[in-house]
């Protein structure tokens, strides 16, 4: 039986998006980070952005593999 190179994709983005929600929810509790400073809101914007980016090339990357 060949396992499906979607098993990992979807372990790596949906364990990995819990432990990046709750990275940036403790970092929001502890004031690390602030909703109401702009330049926070950007970076947590950019952070998700950026993770749904590497997320969507390594699908594509799985659809170019032809599996």
């Amino acid at each position: 039986m060949t396992e499906s190179p979607w098993f990992p994709f979807f372990y790596q983005f949906i364990i990995g998006g819990a432990v990046f929600i709750l990275g940036i929810a403790l970092a929001l509790r502890k004031g690390a980070i602030s909703m109401s400073v702009r330049k926070d809101r950007r970076t947590i914007f950019q952070l998700i952005v950026g993770y749904l980016a590497l997320a969507a090339f390594y699908a594509v990357m799985i659809f170019s593999a032809g599996v």
